[in-house]
C-alpha cells in the first residue's frame, strides 16, 4: 500500500526504496477516476498516526500548505491506508507527498535568503571598517606631514591657493561678460542709454537745486518741465536736418553713374518728408516757447537762440516750394519740352535751390504771387506730375539696387 507504479524500468535503486513489487494484472486492481469525497471519515478511522486525513487533503489540493502543516502534516507516515479504504478512490498519499515536497522547498528558499541577509550585512560592515580606517589612515599622514612640513612648504601651499582662487575669479568674471554681450554689441544703443542717464542725472540735479532753493512753487517746475521738452524737440529737429543733409552729400558723392538724377530725386524725396518733420518740430518748440514766455518763467535767450536752425530750415523750405512751382509754370508754358524731362528739369531745380540765397529765392517767390489763379493751377498740376515722375524715378532705382 506504500508503494507507487512505475512507469518504466528505468529507475534507480536508492537507500530508501525498501521493496519492489511485480505483481500480475490479476493481483492489481484496475486504475479509476477520483471522486468527489462524500466525509465519510473512513480515511481518519483508518489513519495509525490518528491524524485528520479529510483536512489534510482540502488544504493540500488548495495549496494551502502552511494550514496542511498546522494539521501536523509532516508527522504522516504515507503508509497508505487512507488511500485505501477511501470509497472515493481519491489518492490522499499523493496530495500529501505533493505537499510535503512544496514545504521542504520553501524552507529551502527561506533558509538560503537568510544566509544571503546574513552575508550582505556583513559586507557591509566590512566595507565600513575599510573606509574608516583609511580615513584614519589619511588623517595619520596629514598629521605627520603637517609636523615635519617646513615653512617654506607652508608658503608655497599657501600660493597654490591663492592662485587657484585668482582662477577662479577670473573665470566668474569670463562668465558674467559673456552673459552680457548685448552691451558690447549696439554701439548706438548704449550711447541712447548713456544719454538717458545723463538726462536723468540733469533732472535730478535741478530737482535738488529747487529743493534747496524752496522759492519755486509747482507751477514753476511744470514751466521748466515744459521748457526741457521744447529744447529737446528742438535739437531732436536740429539732428534730422544735419543727418538728412549728411545723407544727402555721401549719395551726391556716391553716385557717378548715369542713375545720378535718380538717386538725386530719392534723396529729394526723403529731404522733403525730413523738412516736413523739422517744420512740425519747430512749431511744437514755438508753440512750448510761447507758452513758456506766457508764464514769465523761461530764459529770452535760450528761446531765441535755440529755434532760429529750425526757422532758417523752414525758409528754405518754403522758397524751394516756391521757386518749384514758378519753374513748373515756365515747363508748363513751353510745350516743347517732354514731360519726362519736365520732371528731371524740375527736380534739379529743386535741388539747386537748397543752396540759393533767401534773397534771390524771395524775388523768385514774389514773381511767383502775380499770376492769375489759372496759371497757378496749371503750375501746381505741373509740380504734381513732376513729383509723380520724381516717385517713379526713386522706385526704379531702388528696384536696381536691390
Amino acid at each position: 500500500m506504500m508503494g507507487y507504479a512505475l512507469a518504466d524500468l528505468d529507475v534507480p535503486i536508492l537507500k530508501g526504496t525498501n521493496c519492489l513489487l511485480a505483481p500480475s494484472h490479476h493481483e492489481m486492481a484496475a486504475d479509476v477516476d477520483e471522486k468527489a469525497c462524500i466525509r465519510c471519515g473512513e480515511c481518519a478511522i483508518a489513519c495509525p498516526a490518528l491524524l485528520l486525513p479529510q483536512q489534510l487533503f482540502w488544504h493540500a489540493k488548495a495549496e494551502e500548505y502552511e494550514k496542511a502543516a498546522s494539521f501536523n502534516l509532516k508527522d504522516c507516515i504515507e503508509c497508505g491506508c487512507c488511500s485505501y479504504v477511501c470509497p472515493s478512490d481519491i489518492p490522499l498519499v499523493e496530495y500529501y507527498r505533493v505537499a510535503k515536497s512544496a514545504l521542504k522547498i520553501e524552507a529551502e528558499e527561506k533558509h538560503q535568503a537568510e544566509q544571503a541577509k546574513i552575508r550582505f550585512e556583513a559586507r557591509i560592515q566590512r566595507l565600513e571598517d575599510e573606509k574608516n580606517a583609511r580615513e584614519a589612515k589619511a588623517k595619520e599622514a596629514a598629521a605627520k606631514r603637517q609636523a615635519s612640513m617646513k615653512s617654506t612648504d607652508k608658503d608655497a601651499v599657501a600660493a597654490a591657493m591663492a592662485r587657484i582662487a585668482a582662477k577662479k575669479a577670473q573665470a566668474a568674471s569670463s562668465t558674467t561678460s559673456s552673459e552680457a554681450p548685448q552691451a558690447t554689441v549696439d554701439p548706438k544703443k548704449a550711447a541712447i542709454n548713456a544719454a538717458i542717464e545723463r538726462a536723468k542725472a540733469k533732472k535730478v540735479a535741478q530737482a535738488n537745486t529747487l529743493r534747496s532753493e524752496n522759492e519755486l512753487d509747482t507751477s514753476t517746475a511744470d514751466v521748466n518741465v515744459d521748457d526741457k521738452q521744447a529744447k529737446i524737440a528742438a535739437a531732436v529737429a536740429r539732428a534730422k536736418a544735419k543727418k538728412a543733409a549728411q545723407a544727402n552729400a555721401k549719395l551726391m558723392t556716391q553716385t557717378a553713374n548715369p542713375t545720378e538724377t535718380t538717386a538725386a530725386e530719392t534723396v529729394l524725396t526723403t529731404d522733403a518728408i525730413d523738412d516736413k518733420k523739422a517744420r512740425v518740430a519747430a512749431a511744437v518748440a514755438k508753440a512750448k516757447a510761447k507758452k513758456l514766455a506766457q508764464a514769465g518763467q523761461t530764459d529770452d535767450s535760450i528761446v531765441e537762440a535755440e529755434p532760429t536752425a529750425d526757422v532758417v530750415d523752414d525758409k528754405k523750405a518754403r522758397v524751394a516750394a516756391a521757386v518749384a512751382k514758378a519753374k513748373a509754370k515756365k515747363l508748363a508754358q513751353a510745350s516743347q519740352i517732354d514731360i519726362d524731362e519736365a520732371a528731371s528739369q524740375s527736380t534739379a531745380d529743386i535741388e539747386s535751390t537748397v543752396n540759393i540765397k533767401p534773397d534771390v529765392a524771395l524775388t523768385d517767390a514774389s514773381d511767383s504771387a502775380d499770376l492769375s489763379p489759372e496759371q497757378v493751377k496749371k503750375a501746381k498740376v505741373a509740380a504734381a506730375v513732376a513729383k509723380a515722375k520724381a516717385k517713379q524715378l526713386a522706385k526704379r532705382a531702388e528696384q536696381e539696387e536691390q
